[in-house]
């Protein structure tokens, strides 16, 4: 019941907000401008993501554990503020990612010395590792936010499979995520397409953080490897997404957080694809993670989840391989005529 009524008090606050914070979005002129790389025609409000962090505050305040949501406030208002001041300012990508490095930190922090972790050699590199993947969640959100709704869709997606692994173990991290499914769920009647407002990196860097903790307590209540190939299941789409392109740009000698339109969700649109049936695809393709997170949860052979998760990984790939080679035949012939 409660986490019912932190979905629904969520829902409500958001929905009811965000014209609020469209108009005044609109009178400090925080907007998306269009560009080569955008697909909307005109100015957008940027900052609908602050509806996300309001609505979890109102969440954790009625229904939370304050001991444990504490230290979850703090990183998220970090990590959330830097956002804000990009949207407002376009921050260097240093600075952005000294700020997500910030709140990161003092999580971690927190949750190292909540949970007493054994420092041997190995778990050094266990968290060292789940550190790093946190910081990259985060930048992966960010990167695949480019279509209307597409980013909070693919995090509606994520977080009911991060839901279903949680929810029997942590009643905290299951209330954040109602709370979350709520707010992003309204959020999505004002941004499918055609947009009325953006989430802005106030937005993504909030949801990617959120997603880099359900995947840090994956790990904690399933172990390593169980909880590794589970995490890297659901966020496969943006993983991958995210990895092309650091690829891509180290190929062209050119550095990892320039921009450019050749994300899985460009590609779709130069295809052809409308913009609404890319942004469908995309959750559609997304979803198809609960395939293989069944199969391998039902498994205790740390050898299948790893080859099971490593074929599911091979066949995205092919995909996104095969995606690129037929955008770029289209490109020549659209170019050649």
């Amino acid at each position: 019941m409660i986490f019912l009524l932190s979905f629904g008090i969520s829902f409500f606050i958001s929905y009811l907000l965000i014209p609020f914070i469209q108009r005044f979005g609109i009178r400090t002129n925080i907007f998306a401008y269009p560009n080569e790389r955008s697909a909307h025609e005109r100015p957008i409000p940027t900052i609908g993501g602050m509806v996300f962090f309001i609505s979890l505050l109102f969440s954790i305040f009625l229904f939370g554990n304050i001991p444990f949501q504490k230290p979850f406030l703090v990183s998220s208002l970090i990590i959330f503020t830097i956002g804000l001041i990009d949207d407002s300012t376009d921050l260097e990508p240093i600075f952005k990612l000294f700020g997500q490095f910030v709140g990161t930190s003092i999580f971690f922090l927190y949750f190292l010395l909540e949970k007493t972790v054994n420092f041997s050699i190995v778990d050094v590199f266990i968290y060292i590792f789940l550190y790093i993947f946190v910081l990259g969640i985060i930048n992966a959100v960010n990167l695949i936010d480019g279509l209307d709704g597409l980013a909070g869709g693919i995090f509606i997606i994520s977080s009911l499979e991060f839901l279903f692994l949680l929810y029997r173990y942590s009643f905290d991290l299951s209330l954040i995520i109602f709370s979350l499914l709520g707010s992003v769920l309204a959020f999505l009647f004002f941004n499918f397409y055609p947009a009325y407002i953006f989430m802005g990196d106030t937005g993504s860097n909030l949801l990617g953080f959120s997603l880099g903790i359900f995947s840090l307590y994956t790990v904690f209540f399933y172990g390593f490897f169980p909880g590794i190939c589970y995490s890297f299941i659901i966020l496969s789409l943006p993983i991958l997404d995210t990895s092309f392109a650091i690829l891509r740009r180290l190929m062209k000698g050119q550095h990892i957080f320039s921009a450019d339109k050749a994300h899985i969700h460009h590609m779709l649109i130069n295809i052809g694809f409308p913009h609404p049936k890319a942004v469908l695809s995309m959750w559609f393709i997304s979803s198809l993670s609960i395939i293989p997170l069944i199969i391998v949860i039902h498994t205790n052979n740390v050898f299948f989840q790893i080859g099971i998760t490593f074929i599911y990984y091979i066949f995205l790939i092919w995909g996104i391989i095969y995606l690129h080679m037929k955008n770029r035949i289209f490109q020549e012939n659209k170019g050649g005529r």
